[in-house]
């Protein structure tokens, strides 16, 4: 499936307690995900939560690879990007890197803040141009130990960064929110928090949702503070609160009535 047709139809918006792991599959890589990358991720708490890692040749759901790798992307809390040199090229070339991993990167960057991208490497070759000026660290594999902390706290210190800029950006939503968006929050929030409820109207061409609801909703999924649900028997889709949602409406529930 194209990202766009996955973005724009299937994500619901939510993130899970997963950091997807972009890396090469190459066999004396298979020890540097599973001594290094999988437990430094494992160590990394979510509000009180243990993250796992995800690496898309782990998938057992049948869909194909490049909708494996979107949905994987799009609801993961981080992205870890290995994206170190595979061999070098001729002399004055550019070194080798894999081209699936700076594929998924470009992805990770469309879709996620730059806070919530993590990019490590074990060589100091130059990086291709597009990506030279993008934040990234340099990680030691030798030492198994030293490996793992570096990266540990380099997910948690993007994690706290990308929580900073998710309640700024909330904090920014609450003063400018719309009657639709807000009336949508408190119909959400009245119908049991997170049970999911429809919000769309029948027309002549079947249920559609009125542009200004579909409007207010982007906008709230921007944020992250609803979902959508696929319902396939009836083919239909369902609205809900996320976790944050739900959150916001406890913990800003006087800004909200003030509005």
């Amino acid at each position: 499936m194209h990202p766009n047709t996955f973005i724009e139809q299937l994500w619901r918006g939510v993130e899970a307690d997963e950091v997807f792991v972009a890396m090469s599959f190459a066999p004396r890589y298979e020890s540097r995900y599973r001594e290094v990358f999988r437990p430094a991720i494992e160590a990394v708490r979510y509000r009180g939560r243990p993250l796992s890692a995800k690496r898309v040749d782990e998938s057992q759901t049948g869909d194909s690879i490049l909708t494996e790798i979107v949905r994987g992307i799009c609801e993961a809390r981080l992205i870890l990007a290995d994206v170190s040199a595979l061999s070098r090229g001729p002399e004055d070339s550019e070194p080798f890197r894999n081209g699936n991993v700076m594929y998924e990167l470009g992805l990770a960057h469309a879709v996620k803040s730059p806070a919530k991208v993590v990019i490590v490497r074990d060589d100091s070759n130059r990086l291709l141009f597009d990506v030279s000026s993008i934040p990234h660290f340099v990680v030691d594999f030798v030492s198994i130990d030293t490996a793992r902390e570096t990266v540990t706290r380099l997910l948690t210190d993007r994690l706290r960064e990308s929580e900073t800029i998710d309640d700024f950006k909330l904090r920014e939503f609450i003063d400018s929110i719309s009657d639709a968006e807000l009336s949508i929050l408190l119909r959400l929030f009245n119908s049991g928090k997170s049970v999911p409820i429809d919000l769309t109207i029948e027309t002549s061409s079947g249920k559609v949702l009125p542009l200004p609801v579909r409007d207010a909703f982007h906008r709230l999924r921007d944020v992250g503070l609803v979902r959508s649900h696929v319902i396939s028997k009836p083919v239909s889709v369902l609205y809900s609160l996320t976790e944050r949602g739900q959150r916001a409406c406890f913990t800003l529930g006087r800004a909200l009535r003030d509005k």
